[in-house]
């Protein structure tokens, strides 16, 4: 009896089992992040494990439930690079240990516009601009990128528009630019690059920005890529 007792309480406290159930907090249920994430239900199910993908605003809400310890909180989430250098306003860790498993992927920052000669960050200045939804990891770049070039959201029509929404504004007219972080396989992203209009904006001086936000890495696309 001593012995299975110090077996139970070696295995409760010291070694215990990994949980049979695990919540995951990924992305809009639009978004690569949520479709990625319900593939990961799958494979843990084969393990036995029961994956709950919950569907969120973006990388800012995913930090602050890995942060948390309540009922609202999560064991895992995909992250998007550079929010915790970008500070995402989530509170005191509160003596959470969060550690980064793995890098999957590299995500594209886009920017869509229905101007053919955008190229600068300065000509966002009055525009009709999306900078992504309240508590993603889009927005907080966004934020990043105007502070570049001493532009506030003030000095812009900014909206939090994002998604099919996002293309369904561009094309009708009623947005002039949408700011993204998005992988290549998003629907968001095939729709925009299909719909008449519609273009990649293609920025001057990007070195200088990646210079100055490290968290971007800039990757040069042949011409007619």
């Amino acid at each position: 009896v001593l012995a299975l007792s110090a077996m139970f309480l070696l295995w409760h406290y010291w070694l215990p089992m990994p949980p049979g159930q695990v919540r995951f907090t990924a992305g809009r249920a639009d978004g690569i992040y949520y479709a990625y994430a319900l593939q990961y239900a799958r494979k843990f199910a084969e393990r036995g494990v029961t994956l709950e993908v919950l569907e969120s605003e973006g990388a800012v809400q995913n930090l602050q439930r890995l942060r948390s310890s309540g009922d609202d909180g999560a064991e895992l989430a995909f992250m998007q690079g550079g929010v915790g250098y970008l500070g995402a306003g989530a509170g005191d860790a509160g003596g959470v240990h969060l550690q980064t498993l793995a890098n999957t992927d590299i995500e594209p920052l886009w920017i869509f516009t229905r101007l053919k000669d955008f190229d600068s960050l300065q000509q966002l200045q009055g525009l009709r601009v999306s900078l992504g939804p309240m508590g993603s990891g889009t927005r907080l770049v966004a934020l990043k990128l105007l502070e570049q070039v001493r532009l506030a959201p003030s000095d812009l029509q900014a909206t939090d528009i994002a998604g099919m929404a996002a293309v369904e504004a561009l094309r009708q007219g009623s947005l002039d630019v949408a700011i993204m972080v998005l992988a290549p396989e998003s629907t968001v992203v095939n729709a925009m690059l299909l719909t008449p209009g519609i273009h990649v904006a293609q920025l001057r001086r990007s070195a200088a920005i990646t210079e100055r936000l490290p968290y971007l890495e800039p990757h040069l696309l042949a011409q007619g890529t």
